[in-house]
């Protein structure tokens, strides 16, 4: 078996800890114990983290950028849209440092992310 519903909630977990903490355990991380006690976006205690910044400075500009990157630009349009609208929600409501947070958590979780069939 392929997947199961661990190993996508593993991948998951990984993921959203990798934009969280950088590269530790942190509540299912791919990275080595090396503390505990984590705040959301403290990657001081990391071995890496992701620090790419999209060049564009408008939100469908980053998610294109982001989407080419990262999918080949496969992004469906309804995904973008649903990512656009979250992002714009939280950018509201907690800033640009969070909503990046957001943006980067909801591509990794899409289909197009977690394929690479062009069709």
């Amino acid at each position: 078996e392929l997947l199961s519903m661990n190993a996508v909630v593993g991948i998951t977990n990984g993921m959203f800890s990798l934009h969280n903490f950088g590269l530790t355990t942190a509540f299912g991380g791919f990275g080595p114990f090396l503390k505990s006690g984590f705040e959301v976006g403290d990657t001081s205690s990391s071995v890496g983290y992701l620090s790419y910044s999209p060049s564009a400075s408008d939100v469908k500009g980053k998610i294109e950028e982001l989407s080419t990157l990262l999918m080949a630009g496969r992004l469906s349009e309804e995904n973008m849209q649903v990512i656009f609208d979250a992002y714009t929600s939280f950018n509201a409501t907690n800033g640009t440092e969070v909503a990046d947070r957001v943006m980067m958590k909801l591509l990794t979780s899409t289909p197009e992310f977690h394929s690479s069939n062009t069709l």
